[in-house]
């Protein structure tokens, strides 16, 4: 008689390959969706040089507040910016020369580090990392 079907050596094999490949791609995954939010939160750094560059054009002084409800809010929507759950914004200089920094907040899964953008339009993402 001739038996039909897979030794459970076989089906362990099997088992640990899936696991194995499973690993890997929830790794992947949870990279790629670090990168994601380090691309918003480089986009809204964008806006709040955007929204800087238009206080200090009209009101010759420097903003130094990036929260919703501040100085910014007549120039850009801040409301996205300042409620993102996986950044936080920080806006530091003078009138002539200022930067945006993003810092990433623990355990977001957004990556770790800061990124920063200066009104120059000079952005540094050395010190973060997915």
């Amino acid at each position: 008689m001739k038996n039909k079907g897979f030794t459970l050596v076989e089906l362990i094999i099997v088992v640990i390959i899936i696991g194995i490949l499973a690993t890997v791609a929830i790794a992947q995954y949870m990279k790629a969706v670090a990168r994601a939010k380090a691309g918003r939160a480089k986009s809204s750094l964008s806006m709040i040089i955007k929204g800087e560059k238009m206080y200090v054009a009209d009101k010759s002084s420097f903003c130094t507040s990036a929260a919703a409800g501040g100085c910014l809010d007549s120039y850009i929507e801040m409301t996205d910016i300042a409620g993102d759950p996986d950044f936080t914004y920080l806006i530091g200089g003078a009138v002539s020369a200022y930067t945006a920094t993003a810092t990433a907040i623990a355990d977001r899964n957004a990556g770790t580090g800061t990124i920063t953008l200066t009104n120059a339009g000079v952005l540094d993402d050395s010190t973060w990392a997915p």
